[in-house]
Formats: structure tokens, sequence, C-alpha cells
């Protein structure tokens, strides 16, 4: 059942049980706890909803209401052994009666307070405003638990934090398990899933907590958002205050803990403390804890000329230096002071596409094959397509077999032609080989 008839039954519900005055009577007295907290927490969403704006508006598929029984079986009665994580929630590893493999996050041991229903509830609403690829699916929630579960795809990757710092959180140098051209891509993805938020609704959304542990990543290494609990749906021109500061304290603007102002900058600065951490691999609460504050640590390497010295080792091995201090210049701009000096998510996104497609050209030349038969005079180039990137190949092989040739003519159609100096030795009968 999808939340539309859902929530009309919750309005039933509501009438029948708040219709009779204050003074309780044997039939409500004998209504369960499930269906009280399916009034109370169904009548809060319906609210959200309402208030929200969006609506009919919008562009998402529906979000299935599933029963406390459903979430039980899906879960195996909350089977420990299929326990992916902890947080605010417990993370499960669930299967639904349809075979689908997804992520319950279930608040089970949670003492409900209004902030905490809220968190969950404002998921629900938000992502039925958001259909974007970078943006973690959410399938459904359940109503009839104390406060609301929710049920997402199921991402196997965990999430990016994990890929940086280790599931156990260890920090060490070796946890970092993940190449440099993944890393510009999860970032570049996110970038552009905020800057959907932020410029392609009619009341943008701003996440308020973007950060490593908010960006889970499928079986291909594709970034997706999640976490929607304390994002906030702003009409254009509207001034926006919280009533409390809310967020993760290491990635949080300090212009909005003084102010409180919600503003699409809130998101940059935090997204820029998030690339800091991707080139360094250090974990910006350990700053905290240590009363310091990554963003200082890393404004003053680049002041000092000297950012390259913290980049983590694996960035620095796999990266070119170009792209390196194109990254931390970026993360740099967005982790600025003061918000009006920050780019908007949509310069950001743009300006990491160009380092993504810079890296991604520059590995297809590490990870590819190219295979030369001198006898043939031919060069089988499918894998590799671009004349230049060819002509440095070459010049890159026979440089290291004391082969070389005297000119090479290509086309996209056919195959590299090589005239060789017959001076220059070389076996003809061999087949050389070039990792590219």
């Amino acid at each position: 059942m999808t939340l539309q008839p859902k929530m009309e039954m919750v309005l039933k519900k509501c009438s029948a049980v708040f219709g009779r005055g204050r003074k309780r009577n044997e039939a409500e007295d004998a209504c369960d706890a499930k269906d009280e907290y399916m009034i109370r927490n169904g009548a809060l969403l319906l609210q959200m909803q309402i208030s929200s704006g969006h609506g009919k508006g919008s562009t998402s598929e529906p979000i299935r209401s599933f029963s406390a029984r459903e979430i039980k079986e899906a879960t195996n009665n909350y089977d420990h052994r299929l326990i992916l994580g902890r947080n605010i929630c417990t993370g499960y590893r669930g299967t639904l009666e349809d075979g689908r493999v997804v992520a319950v996050k279930s608040p089970r041991g949670l003492h409900p307070n209004g902030q905490d229903i809220d968190y969950f509830l404002n998921q629900v609403v938000i992502k039925q405003i958001i259909n974007h690829k970078n943006v973690a699916k959410l399938h459904g929630c359940c109503l009839e638990t104390r406060v609301p579960t929710l049920v997402y795809e199921f991402l196997p990757n965990f999430t990016l934090f994990d890929q940086i710092h280790g599931r156990d959180g260890s920090n060490s140098i070796a946890a970092f398990n993940i190449p440099w051209s993944k890393l510009v891509k999860i970032a570049a993805e996110t970038s552009h899933a905020l800057s959907y938020m932020h410029m392609a609704l009619a009341k943008p959304i701003i996440h308020m907590d973007v950060k490593p542990s908010n960006i889970y990543l499928d079986e291909s290494f594709t970034a997706k958002l999640t976490n929607f609990g304390f994002s906030v749906s702003i009409s254009p021109g509207e001034d926006f205050i919280s009533q409390i500061a809310v967020g993760t304290f290491a990635y949080m603007d300090p212009d909005y803990c003084i102010t409180l102002r919600v503003t699409e900058k809130c998101d940059v600065y935090s997204f820029g403390v998030t690339l800091m951490e991707l080139l360094t691999g250090k974990n910006p609460m350990v700053f905290v804890e240590q009363c310091s504050h990554l963003v200082d640590y890393f404004v003053w390497h680049m002041q000092q000329n000297q950012v390259l010295g913290i980049v983590h080792p694996r960035v620095l091995r796999e990266a070119a230096t170009e792209e390196t201090l194109a990254f931390a210049r970026l993360a740099v701009r967005c982790a600025a002071r003061r918000g009006e000096e920050r780019p908007t998510m949509r310069e950001v996104a743009i300006e990491l596409r160009q380092i993504h497609h810079a890296a991604k050209r520059r590995c297809s030349i590490a990870l590819g094959r190219i295979e030369l038969r001198p006898w043939l005079g031919l060069c089988n180039y499918a894998i590799v397509r671009e004349q230049l990137i060819i002509k440095q190949v070459i010049s890159s092989l026979f440089s290291r077999v004391k082969c070389w040739p005297q000119c090479v003519v290509a086309s996209r159609d056919k195959p590299i032609r090589l005239m060789w100096e017959s001076s220059q030795p070389y076996n003809p009968f061999g087949i050389y080989w070039c990792d590219i």
C-alpha cells in the first residue's frame, strides 16, 4: 500500500480516537500500541507533507507503507547477524517478499521524542520530493513502530567514510581503500545531487548534514546521498532561521553556527570539508576532539604551498599534481569563512566534472593495453582512440624496448601504421605489449 491511501486511513483513525472527548473509553484502552504509533506518526507525516508545499508535485515514485509484521519478516525478526551498522539507528540487511534486498533502518532502542520522530519522518517527506540517480532510493516506511522505520535500497559498498577510514573506524593509512579516479567520480556525483537539490526544484532543499558517512556507494561505486533528517525545504527568497543548530559539528558552516540562518552555502561548506577529508584521508572529528579543525589545518598548508605534504599517500601516488592542486583549491573555496565567498554547488559540480574527465583520460592510459606487431606494421588500438594519446603511448613503449617508429599515422577507422628506422634494433617477429 502506498502512503496516500494510508494517510486517509490515518485521518479516519484520528477522527475515531480524538473525536470522542478527553475521557478514554474501553475501545481506546484496548487499542494496541501499533495503532497508536500509526495514528501519531501518520498524522505527523501528513502535517509535514502539507506544510512542505510539494505534495502532488513530487516526481519520485510512490513510497510504500510497510506493516510492522513485514519489517519483522524482512529482517528475520531483527536477526543480529543481519546488522549492517549502528548510528542514530540500527541498520539491517533485509529481504522483501518479492526477493529484493533492502536496508532497513530501525530505531529500535531509541526512546521516542518529538525530535527523533521528526528526523525520521522528514526523510520520508524529502524523499518524496527528490528523484535523482545519486540520491538513495527510499522504498518505503513503517509507521506502526514507536519511531518510524525506513526501508532503503541496499548499497553493498557501504559509505564513503568506510572506504576512507575503514569500517572499524581505525583511520589507518591502509584503510584508505578507494582509487583516485573513483574518489573524484564520487565527489562529482555527490556535487551533482546537491546542485539538483539547490537549483532544480521549485523549493530548494538544503541537506544540512553533508559528510562521507551520509554518502553511500552501490555495487559500481556510484554515489548515493542519504539521511535527509535535518534537511530543510526553503522557498526562493525566504529567510529561514533554525531554532537550534543541526548537523555534525566538524562539518558545520561557522556562519550558520552563529546566525542559525539556513542557506545553500551551508551545504557548500560541509562539502568543502568533505573534499579535504577525501584528499588527506584525515577524519575531521579527530581534529575536533583535539580542539582543532581540519579546515584550519588544510588552509595553512595551502598558504605555505605545502598541501602536497598532507595529501594521502595513495592519492599522491595515483593523481596527477595538477588534479590534486585543482581539487585542493576547490576545497578551500568551498570552505571559505564567509558564505558569499563560496561557489555555488553548480559551479562546484562543473569543476569536479572537469577534474574527473582529466583523471579518467589519464587513467585510460594506465589501465588499458595495446598490442604492436612490427612485422605487420600494424597497431591495434581498439581500446584507445585519441590520436594524441596513441602517439604518447607508442613513444613511451619504444623508449622502453629500444625501438622507435619513424612516424605514426592514425585515423579513427584504421589501425596505426608504423614505419621503422632501419638503424634501430628490434625483433621483427616479436609481439610488444604496452600497458596503457
